[in-house]
């Protein structure tokens, strides 16, 4: 089954409304799912830490009282059509 998949990074003031000069995503896509499994290669598996790493300090950097008062990282995934 044909995914892709994205890491989200939303931040806000207001609750649940989203600033969208902070939202920001990293696109990965595996290219293989078996079942609810993904598998991955040895460099899919380094690429997916980057991202997720990226991600993360991106979360942290705006994770300030000054610019929003919450943060939100996601996994959003979407299936394609075969």
């Amino acid at each position: 089954m044909p995914v892709k998949c994205y890491l989200q990074v939303t931040a806000g003031v207001e609750p649940g409304i989203g600033i969208a000069e902070y939202t920001k995503r990293w696109e990965w896509s595996p290219k293989e799912i078996d079942g609810h499994r993904i598998v991955m290669t040895a460099d899919e598996l380094i690429q997916f830490h980057e991202l997720s790493d990226d991600a993360h300090d991106y979360a942290k950097q705006i994770q300030n009282p000054d610019l929003a008062t919450w943060v939100t990282t996601e996994w959003v995934w979407i299936s394609l059509p075969e």
